[in-house]
C-alpha cells in the first residue's frame, strides 16, 4: 500500500512555495511546529494529502496518544504528517504546509513521499524550518572565538555528550503544568520584545524548589491534551480566552486538579470555587501564616467569602497571629476533579526573597491537589527534576541549582557545592530491574513495596540521570 494517501488534489496552485516542520531535535521550544502550525491556522488551510504513519515509526518510542475529541470521546492519535494548501490572494505563489514528526525507519521511502507531492503540485520552493539551542560566546571583529574561550567550549561540550544518549529524544512525562498564556501575555506588552515574567517566573520557581516537574506550556499546547496532566496551574492573570477557560473547567469536572494562583486569576473562576469576592484586589502588606512562621505578602490579596470550599491556610493583617485573618486559599470539589485558588499574590514575592514559608505553603497546597507525583526528592530544595521517557525507561532527571544562581549581580561563580544525601521514591506498578545513575552506569541500590521504589543518592554534583528500566 501506498504510504502517501492523497485526500484531494489541489489544481491551479501557483508556483507554490513548500514549508515543512518536523518535531525533533531541530524544533527546540517547538519554535518549527509551532510556527508552521501558526500560519496553518491563520490561513485557515486545507488539508490534502497524509503519510500514513504505520511503516515509519517504532511505536514503543513514538508512542500514540489518547486524545478527546469536541465531544468529549476519545481517540487514539498517532503520529501524523499532514500536507495543507492555502491560495494567498495577496501574493503572486501559493503555500503548501507540511507538519509532522521525522520518520525513525526507511528514511528514503518517506523522503519519497514528499518528493511526490513537491512533483505533483509543482513546487517551485521548499522552506525547511527548524531551531536549536547553543551556548553563546562573544566574537572579535572579525568573527572568531577568543582562544581563551575554547578549554570552557570543550569542556561544556563534553559535559553535554556524556549526556547525549540520556537526554536527546527523551519525552517528558506529564506532571505539573504551568500555563504561559499566550492571550494575556499579548493584551499586557506594548513592545516589539518587551515581557514581564514576573507573575509567572517566582511560582515556576517554588513549585521546582519544590521538586515538581513542571512544564512551561501555552494555550496551543494544552489544548485537547489536559487531561494527560494530573495538576495544571494558572499563574496570576486577570484574562483567559473564554472557550479555553470552558475547557479548563471541563478538565477539571473530569476528575483534573486545577490550581488558580492569585486574586485576579481567582475572579475569573468565582462560581467553580464557590466563594466571593469582596472589594477589590488590595496592595497593603499581609502576612502568610504556615506553620509557626509568618512572612509578608508583597504583592495583591483580597477577602474572599468562601460558600462549599474550605479554607486552606491564613493572611494576617499584621505579623501577628493574633491580628485579623482571611483565608489564603481555598479547595473546592468540582465534579470528579478539584479547583483550588490563592487569595494573595505569590509570584513577585517569591523572586525577591525566596520565603521557606510561602514554598512550604505552595508545596502543601499542591499536595492536597497532587498527592502521588511519579517521583518525589527529598533532601534539599536546590534541586530541579524533571521526569521523561526515553526508549520505554523512565529517566528522572536532576539538576544542582545550589550556589548563586539567583543573584544577578552573580553571573559567573567558580564552584557548585554538591548536595545530598537525596532520599527519592518512584512510584512504580512493578519491581524495576534495575536502577542506575547516568552518565557512568552506576548501579543503585534500592528496596521496592507498596509500588514504590525506594533509594538514596548519596550526592549530587552538576546533573545526572537515574535510568528506572
Amino acid at each position: 500500500m501506498d504510504p502517501l494517501r492523497y485526500l484531494e488534489r489541489p489544481t491551479d496552485l501557483r508556483t507554490p512555495i513548500l514549508i515543512y516542520a518536523f518535531d525533533g531535535w531541530a524544533d527546540a521550544s517547538e519554535v518549527a511546529t509551532w510556527s508552521a502550525r501558526y500560519l496553518r491556522r491563520q490561513w485557515a488551510a486545507t488539508k490534502f494529502a497524509e503519510i500514513e504513519p504505520e511503516d515509519f515509526y517504532v511505536f514503543t518510542e513514538q508512542r500514540p496518544k489518547m486524545r478527546w475529541d469536541e465531544g468529549r470521546k476519545r481517540f487514539i492519535e498517532w503520529p501524523a504528517n499532514e500536507f495543507y494548501y492555502h491560495r494567498v490572494p495577496t501574493l503572486d505563489r501559493d503555500v503548501v504546509i507540511l507538519t509532522g514528526s521525522e520518520p525513525q525507519l526507511k528514511w528514503k521511502t518517506f523522503a519519497q513521499c514528499v518528493i511526490q507531492v513537491i512533483t505533483d503540485l509543482h513546487v517551485s520552493v521548499v522552506l525547511a524550518l527548524g531551531g536549536g539551542f547553543q551556548a553563546y560566546f562573544n566574537q572579535r571583529r572579525d568573527g572568531s572565538v577568543p582562544a581563551e574561550h575554547v578549554p570552557v567550549m570543550a569542556e561544556v561540550a563534553k559535559f553535554c555528550r556524556a549526556r547525549q544518549a540520556f537526554a536527546h529524544r527523551a519525552k517528558p512525562v506529564p506532571q505539573v503544568a504551568l500555563l504561559y498564556s499566550t492571550a494575556a501575555h499579548y493584551r499586557e506588552i506594548n513592545g516589539l520584545f518587551s515581557r514581564d515574567l514576573s507573575r509567572l517566573r517566582g511560582t515556576l520557581q517554588a513549585l521546582v524548589e519544590n521538586q515538581q516537574s513542571v512544564e512551561v506550556l501555552s494555550e496551543h499546547n494544552l489544548t485537547r491534551r489536559m487531561g494527560e496532566y494530573p495538576l495544571i496551574v494558572v499563574p496570576e492573570t486577570d484574562f483567559l480566552e473564554p472557550a479555553f477557560k470552558e475547557e479548563l473547567v471541563r478538565y477539571a469536572r473530569e476528575g483534573g486538579s486545577l490550581l488558580l494562583v492569585g486574586p485576579r486569576t481567582a475572579a475569573l473562576f468565582v462560581q467553580e470555587l464557590g466563594t466571593t469576592l469582596e472589594g477589590a484586589p488590595q496592595s497593603e502588606i499581609r502576612y502568610l501564616a504556615h506553620g509557626d512562621k509568618l512572612t509578608p505578602t508583597k504583592d495583591q490579596t483580597q477577602l474572599a467569602k468562601l460558600g462549599k470550599a474550605r479554607a486552606f491556610g491564613q493572611i494576617h493583617a499584621t505579623a501577628d497571629r493574633n491580628s485579623a485573618a482571611q483565608p489564603a486559599a481555598s479547595i473546592a470539589a468540582l465534579g470528579r476533579g478539584k479547583i483550588a485558588a490563592t487569595y494573595f499574590c505569590l509570584s513577585r514575592g517569591y523572586v525577591s526573597d525566596r520565603s521557606e514559608t510561602a514554598r512550604a505553603f505552595l508545596a502543601e497546597l499542591v499536595r492536597e491537589l497532587f498527592p502521588r507525583p511519579l517521583v518525589e526528592v527529598e533532601g534539599s530544595p536546590d534541586v530541579d527534576v524533571s521526569v521523561n521517557r526515553l526508549n520505554g525507561r523512565l529517566a528522572i532527571n536532576l539538576v544542582n541549582t545550589a550556589g548563586p544562581h539567583a543573584d544577578v549581580n552573580s553571573p559567573i561563580f567558580d564552584s557548585i557545592p554538591q548536595v545530598g544525601p537525596l532520599e527519592l521514591r518512584i512510584r512504580a506498578d512493578r519491581k524495576p530491574a534495575r536502577i542506575a545513575l547516568e552518565p557512568g552506569n552506576q548501579p543503585l541500590a534500592f528496596e521496592y513495596g507498596n509500588g514504590e521504589a525506594r533509594l538514596t543518592l548519596p550526592s549530587l554534583e552538576i546533573h545526572g540521570v537515574i535510568l528506572v528500566e
